[in-house]
């Protein structure tokens, strides 16, 4: 589980951004290109279009241009950087690139890719039983580095109730 959390939270570091004022108008020229460069660069992950885009968007909305330079997620020619995965170390930006990728992913996206092989009803059960704040919490401390807590007793058996036994 720790390693889809990683995965998934290198996912969200990457994809990251819908926090505080989101706009509801059209991006800039240069807003749009660096949207355009961080769903490229999650599409050359295997990332699909639409919640790579998703997450382009958001994460530019969310940070904006300055920050994600200075983050070393975007070069001076707004460019997506390897880096983009990593760059979320703070708790307000892990929380906030978090919060995009289960918004953009969906929690039930996650858990089909975290848990391969299981099927969506059993992705939408899994994904409730765990929560969405539990997964987004999860995400945020593996984006900084901090250990993630086990889930308590009563959430184990929830999911594990989501599971057909053979």
């Amino acid at each position: 589980m720790r390693n889809t959390l990683v995965s998934a939270a290198a996912l969200l570091l990457t994809l990251s951004a819908c926090g505080g004022d989101e706009k509801t108008d059209e991006l800039t020229a240069d807003e749009q290109q660096a949207a355009t460069s961080i769903s490229a660069y999650w599409q050359g992950t295997g990332m699909n279009e639409e919640p790579s885009d998703c997450l382009g968007e958001k994460t530019v909305r969310s940070f904006g241009l300055a920050h994600l330079k200075d983050l070393g997620a975007l070069n001076d020619e707004l460019d997506a950087e390897t880096k983009l995965p990593t760059a979320f170390t703070s708790a307000t930006d892990a929380t906030t690139a978090a919060t995009n990728t289960v918004d953009c992913l969906t929690l039930s996206g996650l858990m089909m890719e975290q848990y391969k092989g299981v099927d969506e009803a059993t992705a939408e059960c899994l994904a409730e039983a765990y929560g969405r704040d539990r997964y987004i919490k999860a995400m945020a401390d593996t984006m900084q580095g901090l250990s993630v807590e086990e889930a308590p007793a009563d959430v184990t058996a929830e999911m594990s109730k989501c599971v057909p036994q053979q």
